[in-house]
């Protein structure tokens, strides 16, 4: 995975997950990370000590990529609104056929502020269904927010 020699930043996430045949889990996370720009999109690197787990985000105008690597697991999500894209989800050396589709993606950072794409704070929604073989297994909200750290 990237190292990112960027500015230090706060990453707070929120996930509101619903499956079907379920009730609404609610995941919150508080992360330590480094963010910097390059190439049109603002890259966020950190890790989930707890999981041994690397986190990689890109964020750009028109979507998003969240790559995960660590122990156990190495996934891939790409979130474009509107489309539906296969998931590269692996937990243990077993590999799950997913797809995202993405209903929505709202930033606080206007595409015309590109040249601040490094401002915080930023927040991110994504509104999208998960799919495993064919079938919703839930509905999410993800909501991404960087504070810029002293």
């Amino acid at each position: 995975m990237e190292e990112i020699n960027g500015k230090s930043v706060t990453i707070h996430t929120y996930l509101e997950q619903r499956n079907p045949q379920s009730d609404t889990q609610i995941l919150r996370s508080q992360f330590t990370g480094r963010m910097s720009h390059r190439n049109g999109k603002t890259l966020l690197v950190y890790n989930e000590t707890e999981e041994q787990v690397q986190t990689l985000m890109q964020l750009s105008a028109d979507e998003v990529l969240i790559r995960r690597q660590g122990k156990g697991i190495n996934s891939a999500m790409r979130f474009r609104t509107g489309v539906c894209v296969a998931a590269k989800y692996e937990v243990h050396g077993i590999t799950l056929p997913m797809h995202v589709k993405t209903h929505s993606i709202a930033d606080s950072l206007l595409p015309s502020d590109a040249a601040a794409a490094n401002a915080c704070p930023r927040t991110v929604h994504i509104g999208y269904d998960l799919l495993l073989n064919g079938d919703i297994a839930s509905h999410n909200c993800l909501e991404i927010k960087i504070v810029g750290n002293p």
